[in-house]
């Protein structure tokens, strides 16, 4: 809590709070942006004066932001589809590139059907956070997670954005979440069982009916008692 709010206390504030879910930490954290307006007497200069200060300051403001690269969303790609059993977990990374400089005011989220994770119907069963930012060469990468506890029939073909904005500008990708077909999957194991179960049959049969090598017989000779033989 700040008591007295002054010019001082603009910025980025981040709040950050750790969750245990299936057994694993995971690390929340929420950045929010501070704007303090100052209060200033109302002037007492001319109109032109005033308009001359006001061009000068938007004129400053917009050169600021135009210097100010926008943020560039890595993955996923726009279209991008996360399939998952039913009833399994899933988890997904929304991975930024940004100039480091503005690394810790660009806002990275995860949306769903174009709301909040919070307040969609996803908040009970959906987390993101594990907000990370490493340096790549001259820029630095944001990860932000969403990780959704258990894939019900009602998230298929859900659809999901990941949103990243700063001074310089937004972009977004929209992906969706598929049911993967179970029918299709016990088909695939219901074959290579049979294929599997076939090929021992197969073995087995082949030894039992293997015909037996018949022993040939040996050559002999009659001879006489008492007589000599010679060969």
């Amino acid at each position: 809590m700040i008591p007295a709010v002054m010019p001082m206390h603009a910025g980025l504030y981040t709040c950050q709070l750790t969750v245990l879910i299936n057994n694993q930490h995971y690390k929340v954290s929420r950045a929010l942006h501070v704007h303090v307006q100052d209060l200033e007497t109302t002037p007492t200069t001319s109109k032109t004066s005033t308009t001359s200060s006001v061009g000068v300051l938007s004129s400053s403001t917009f050169s600021t932001s135009k210097n100010v690269k926008p943020p560039a969303i890595v993955s996923p790609l726009n279209g991008t589809i996360f399939e998952s059993s039913h009833g399994s977990g899933l988890e997904m990374f929304c991975q930024v590139l940004t100039e480091c400089l503005t690394a810790d005011s660009t806002l990275v989220t995860w949306q769903v059907d174009d709301q909040s994770v919070e307040s969609s119907y996803l908040s009970r069963r959906a987390l993101q956070g594990g907000r990370e930012v490493t340096r790549v060469s001259t820029v630095c990468q944001i990860e932000l997670r969403l990780i959704i506890a258990e894939i019900s029939e009602e998230d298929d073909q859900t659809e999901i954005k990941c949103v990243a904005q700063n001074m310089g500008g937004r972009q977004e990708v929209v992906a969706r979440i598929k049911l993967e077909d179970g029918n299709v999957t016990w088909v695939i194991v219901a074959a290579v069982a049979l294929f599997c179960f076939l090929v021992v049959v197969s073995i087995f049969l082949v030894v039992l009916f293997k015909p037996n090598e018949k022993k040939k017989k040996m050559d002999y000779f009659l001879a006489r008692q008492s007589s000599t033989f010679s060969v």
